[in-house]
């Protein structure tokens, strides 16, 4: 089972109101206490639990990222020549099976993967495709929206992104244009 931003919260704060529960029943002002302190925290610390661990598992990125590459006319072969099931891996996994090749700003006439990155660039939780083709000063990326709900209802938006506007988090790693092999 997925777990969405909506659902993960809820299920964090189911604790904190059975507390609240039991200290309100119980008169007991200890348990309220831990318990708003508890709210405090997951409050501010929740959606970055989220973004940091969560999404990194369960994030469908790059799924959509290697369907993006695909219908462009791009492999999305990691560097060892495989390729790997978004469901079986965590954007994490997939990020450090393209070792090779890492750069802070994509390179004119290539298209890849933007990662985007934490913990010093050795980790991942988001993956989008991007195209740039010129000597413009923007590139185009497919950024991919994930419903809080249900997978159902993710899309995909084409936006542009001015290279000096790229965040210090983001990692391009070109890809190889598709090769149509006869396969037997």
């Amino acid at each position: 089972m997925k777990i969405r931003e909506k659902t993960f919260i809820v299920l964090i704060c189911i604790p904190c109101f059975i507390i609240i529960f039991f200290a309100v029943k119980f008169n007991n002002t200890l348990l309220l206490l831990i318990s708003l302190i508890l709210i405090a925290f997951l409050t501010f610390l929740g959606g970055l639990i989220y973004d940091y661990y969560i999404l990194d598992f369960q994030s469908t990125s790059f799924l959509y990222a290697g369907r993006e590459a695909l219908k462009r006319g791009y492999d999305p072969r990691v560097q060892k020549g495989t390729y790997l099931d978004p469901e079986k891996y965590s954007v994490s996994e997939i990020y450090n099976s393209f070792p090779l090749n890492r750069s802070a700003l994509p390179m004119k006439g290539t298209a890849g993967l933007m990662f985007t990155t934490y913990a010093k660039g050795k980790k991942s939780n988001k993956v989008e495709f991007y195209i740039y083709n010129s000597n413009d000063d923007c590139f185009l990326y497919w950024q991919f929206f994930f419903d809080v709900y249900e997978t159902k209802r993710d899309f995909t938006r084409e936006k542009k992104m001015q290279l000096v506007n790229i965040p210090k988090n983001k990692v391009f790693i070109v890809l190889k244009p598709r090769s149509y092999e006869r396969i037997e």
